[in-house]
């Protein structure tokens, strides 16, 4: 009960320095009869003596500087813890980000206190110019509305083998049915620009294809080619009396790999002007049906190989090997792209000028 009335005292709307002053020896009093009775001063039962018990130390302080926790923790270190996770993107090494940011955000702090100006368009302006690209990334026209970023490794004069052509004349005859799989077969370029990364831009996820995955790398262990997409399919294909009803549909496979390629301006081909289209050459997980946010999708091998546009790429999907249910094996999706995939500390913006929803 020792916790309990720290944190009630924590809680109350108002308090007074003594209180205060009172409740860092009861804090004290509490972390040591914690360290007697579990941790037993041993060291293989260190673990439970976590972090947070011993921040507990530092709060009577926090609050003489800070005010009540309430009022800290809910503007100042979740907005910080915001800042912070925003830019964790890498699950590999993702420490040297965090320090790059935290140093760059210290940087800005000292700027801004040695010139106003910065620091009244830190605390009231509103950024809102584009996400800058690398020098390794780069965005076609076509796409940059998408948020369509390629990345490298590229190759810029890849010859494209008759297969590969086959599969590309079915794509643009079934999407554009204006000439036949013959004359698209025909027009397509023999070489075109290959790309092995792709990055969705507004905090989408970065996606390696299985042709950029290097096991002798740092993050060769890791293997983000898998994804979920979405696609077009005849809800009637099983009925061959039935007329064509083409619905949406969730898919899950491997990217091999992306192509950009551009069309010449063609009358015939009803192309007005050159355009460059991003293709995923994407091999499918065989059999899988559904959405996997909702259940556990399993299949156990791959099927075809296709062309589909990269705007259908939706993000990256987990794959786990598993003998649960089958004694030869295998593999379970694990899609996080449902509503609670992440924690937004974000506060919705106000008209200073608008008094409505401020009564209380």
């Amino acid at each position: 009960m020792e916790l309990v009335a720290i944190l009630k005292c924590l809680l109350l709307a108002t308090n007074t320095t003594a209180r205060i002053e009172q409740l860092r020896y009861e804090i004290i009093h509490y972390v040591e009869k914690f360290e007697e009775l579990y941790y037993q001063y041993k060291y293989d039962r260190l673990s439970v003596c976590k972090l947070t018990l011993h921040a507990l130390l530092h709060v009577a302080d926090d609050v003489l500087r800070c005010g009540p926790v309430w009022v800290a923790w809910s503007f100042s270190v979740e907005r910080y813890c915001r800042e912070i996770t925003f830019c964790a993107k890498s699950k590999v090494v993702p420490y040297k980000t965090i320090n790059k940011h935290v140093l760059q955000m210290s940087q800005v702090a000292a700027i801004a206190c040695k010139y106003p100006q910065v620091r009244k368009a830190l605390l009231f302006g509103k950024n809102d110019a584009p996400t800058p690209v690398s020098r390794m990334e780069y965005v076609y026209p076509e796409y940059e509305e998408h948020n369509i970023v390629l990345r490298y490794p590229s190759v810029r004069q890849f010859f494209l083998k008759l297969p590969l052509c086959k599969h590309l004349a079915r794509f643009f005859c079934t999407n554009y049915p204006r000439q036949t799989y013959t004359a698209w077969l025909g027009f397509i370029p023999e070489r075109c620009e290959r790309w092995g990364k792709l990055r969705i831009a507004e905090g989408g996820d970065s996606i390696r294809s299985a042709i950029a995955c290097n096991p002798a790398s740092v993050y060769g262990g890791r293997d983000s080619s898998f994804i979920r997409f979405t696609f077009q399919k005849d809800e009637n294909k099983n009925n061959p009396n039935a007329s064509i009803n083409m619905v949406d549909a969730i898919g899950y496979g491997r990217l091999e790999f992306l192509l950009a390629v551009t069309l010449p301006q063609d009358d015939n081909f009803g192309i007005d002007v050159s355009t460059t289209h991003i293709l995923a050459y994407i091999t499918e997980a065989k059999d899988v049906e559904g959405d996997g946010t909702n259940e556990i999708l399993y299949f156990t091998k791959f099927g075809r190989s296709f062309i589909l546009d990269a705007t259908s790429i939706k993000n990256v999907a987990g794959r786990v090997f598993t003998k649960a249910r089958r004694a030869a094996g295998e593999w379970a999706i694990v899609d996080r792209s449902g509503g609670l995939e992440k924690t937004d500390f974000s506060v919705e913006e106000h008209d200073p000028n608008d008094e409505e929803g401020w009564e209380n």
